[in-house]
């Protein structure tokens, strides 16, 4: 017999086409519906993401004495007690958490694992300088985020961190303490008026309004 186990995260049934939901459409979970039994009811024993993975990995509810973290060397963990009875279990992920400091142990229970790189904030393939051909690709709704971010670096910035697009914007400039004040000054030049900011750990966080 073969078991296949597909976890979500963060999905509401409102959201699925086969609960009734009409915000988007959900072909591939329509295909499942019609191949599975659907269920109406659900209780969640812990949460978020890790402590519901100890939950059915183990069948303890972890919240009654722990909160967010990785299974435990006394945890019976249902791929590995499959595993240790001669049964080949596998898993295939994209759950950054499962590979960071504090979240390690889980896919170690099974007897191989595939890990699909890249989601939230995974540190892979990344630019410490993206070049602007490839901001424009993905922001060409904001040229005036792109045209401060080219002017940030030139004035003190010594990396940027875009996010948003169409007619707004947000970016976190990153730069040496002591030139903090001394980018913000150049940009209120540029500008010609107040530029919203707040000073963050490594820089400093600008937004468009």
């Amino acid at each position: 017999m073969k078991t296949v186990f597909l976890l979500f995260d963060s999905l509401n049934r409102r959201m699925l086409n086969s609960y009734g939901g009409k915000y988007l459409e959900t072909p591939n979970f329509n295909r499942l519906a019609e191949k599975t039994v659907q269920f109406n009811n659900h209780y969640i024993g812990s949460m978020p993401c890790m402590p519901a993975r100890r939950d059915m990995h183990s069948g303890r509810l972890s919240f009654l004495h722990r909160s967010w973290g990785p299974l435990e060397p006394f945890d019976n963990s249902f791929p590995e007690l499959l595993r240790l009875n001669n049964t080949y279990t596998h898993l295939v992920t994209d759950h950054y958490h499962y590979f960071e400091d504090g979240g390690a142990t889980y896919h170690n229970r099974f007897n191989s694992w595939d890990f699909i790189r890249g989601q939230e904030s995974d540190p892979w393939k990344a630019m410490v300088q993206p070049p602007l051909e490839k901001l424009r690709e993905k922001f060409t709704g904001s040229p005036e985020i792109l045209d401060a971010y080219d002017y940030a670096l030139r004035n003190g910035a010594t990396g940027a961190k875009i996010s948003g697009a169409g007619g707004g914007g947000h970016m976190v400039l990153f730069t040496e303490f002591e030139r903090r004040h001394e980018l913000i000054t150049a940009l209120k030049e540029k500008e010609g008026r107040v530029v919203p900011f707040k000073f963050v750990k490594h820089g400093v966080d600008v937004w468009r309004q």
